[in-house]
């Protein structure tokens, strides 16, 4: 076992070595690719001997870590990021990365000498318990929280803003009229629908234009700017044409009620909010995508998000005063952005001016998604959402495996070995779990509520494979948003790889 892991640690060195050597020689695009090239077989083979001939929890994370710094070397090769922002971006991912290396060596020595073969079983089930308790907690406090104030007056018609709802869509022919029915539908007073196509190459802006004598104006937009994400600039392009006091941002997939308008704008008046965004409920949900989409709510109700200064938010449906954006830069400020709302919400609940709420009767908001739609949105946003770096992606993945998988691998194996402690422990910590899901799921979709009792570890390992695909995508690939790349804004990628 001593000599594997000296072997391991050498060649480890000797990669990292290499690796130095190449950032030194940076600007030798050739000589560069070549050393790279030896610090990734340096690295390959350090994980592989690792593996081989001393297997235990510590090779299995030392391996881990090992395999997202290849993946960050390869960068290198492929070259595909501007020369500036590619240094930067490899050289800090690679410090972390080989700094969790150096603590795995180090705790792999630590257990060497206590003569662990492996970590502690009970540690890592009373740690499981510790984050289900928080989340479970997190959950419960996020859920109350949410809760729209009952409103047992509306405010009078003559005192309501004018409200302008802002749709950019895309090729939409088979939402936008089913999504133009439901803003209609709507009993508020000082209503204003645009419509942003943006070169949609179906029926989508003659659908739109068939409205027109309803009230809907159609808004044209324009070739897409160097640097910009088509979405933002076409909220940019919305909010310059609006002349409501108040804007909506949503979808074509998201259908309202009646009074929700209503309800919204009372509940931002009510609050002194900026901005209100909305928990929606989804509807027509088949089984498969039962196990996409909650998830995504366990991210915004689930984690202790005020530990990060990061209030939760989502981009189905949010409303703010248009001044308040402007004041905050406009999108100018989130042009490549993949959640441009995120920075806003975030700056308006450092003053205590931003609003997360659920719906209800009043304030009715519901959307639809297929399957095949979730799994693009998910590719879309999990890398992004981990800022775009491997280092980030890799605890974030071995987090969801250690704190919410692994309890029910313990909780299984107890009925077939002695566990103890750790057992009695893990079905505490999968209960809390499971609750704290089925109540994410009950707010969300209630339909699904039956399947989320049992679905749990499987939605958490899709959503660390999405994660891992995103990553892919973004770092090697395409990530398509209505037909256009969006990887070419976000990671600062050549249009063509540049010529040797």
């Amino acid at each position: 076992m001593e000599t594997a892991i000296i072997i391991s640690t050498t060649l480890w060195a000797i990669g990292t070595f290499f690796e130095l050597i190449g950032f030194g020689l940076w600007k030798k695009q050739g000589l560069r690719s070549n050393i790279f090239t030896i610090a990734i077989c340096a690295q390959v083979f350090a994980v592989t001997v690792a593996l081989l001939f001393s297997p235990s929890i510590w090779t299995i994370l030392f391996a881990w870590f090992g395999a997202f710094r290849i993946i960050n070397d390869f960068r290198v090769l492929k070259r595909r990021m501007h020369e500036k922002y590619l240094r930067a971006a490899v050289s800090m991912s690679a410090a972390w990365l080989a700094s969790l290396q150096i603590l795995v060596v180090f705790m792999w020595y630590v257990a060497i000498g206590l003569a662990w073969e492996n970590v502690p079983i009970d540690a890592l089930a009373l740690g499981g318990l510790v984050v289900a308790v928080q989340c479970f907690v997190s959950t419960i406090k996020h859920a109350l929280a949410a809760r729209p104030k009952k409103i047992t007056e509306f405010i009078a018609d003559k005192d309501l803003p004018t409200l302008t709802v802002a749709l950019p869509v895309r090729n939409e022919k088979g939402y936008i009229a089913e999504a133009l029915e439901s803003i209609l539908s709507s009993d508020y007073p000082k209503l204003e629908i645009l419509v942003l196509d943006d070169s949609s190459q179906d029926k989508t802006p003659q659908i739109v234009k068939d409205f027109a004598h309803r009230g809907v104006r159609f808004v044209r937009g324009s070739d897409v700017r160097e640097n910009w994400l088509a979405k933002n600039q076409a909220y940019e392009t919305l909010m310059n044409e609006a002349s409501g006091n108040v804007i909506l941002y949503c979808g074509v997939d998201v259908r309202f009620g009646v009074k929700t308008f209503r309800a919204l704008v009372t509940q931002l008046l009510n609050e002194d909010a900026s901005m209100i965004s909305v928990l929606p409920k989804r509807q027509k949900e088949t089984l498969r995508a039962a196990f996409v989409q909650p998830i995504r709510y366990w991210w915004e109700m689930a984690i202790p998000r005020n530990l990060f200064r990061r209030p939760s938010v989502l981009s189905t449906c949010w409303i703010a005063h248009k001044e308040s954006i402007e004041n905050l830069g406009g999108f100018k400020a989130v042009a490549r952005k993949i959640i441009p709302e995120a920075y806003f919400a975030r700056e308006l609940h450092k003053i205590h001016r931003y609003r997360f709420l659920t719906t209800n009767n009043d304030l009715e908001v519901t959307t639809l998604k297929s399957y095949e739609e979730q799994i693009a949105t998910a590719e879309r946003m999990r890398y992004p959402q981990v800022r775009r770096k491997p280092q980030w992606a890799a605890l974030l993945a071995l987090f969801e495996i250690i704190f919410w998988v692994l309890p029910f691998l313990f909780f299984i194996s107890g009925f077939f070995a002695e566990l103890g402690f750790a057992w009695a422990v893990s079905i505490i910590t999968v209960l809390l779990l499971v609750a704290s899901h089925v109540i994410i799921v009950f707010l969300t979709n209630p339909a699904s509520a039956i399947v989320s009792i049992v679905n749990f570890p499987v939605v958490v390992l899709l959503d660390m494979l999405l994660l891992l695909q995103s990553m892919y995508a973004y770092e090697f690939g395409k990530v398509k948003w209505k037909g256009r790349d969006v990887v070419l804004p976000i990671m600062h990628v050549y249009p063509s790889l540049p010529k040797k």
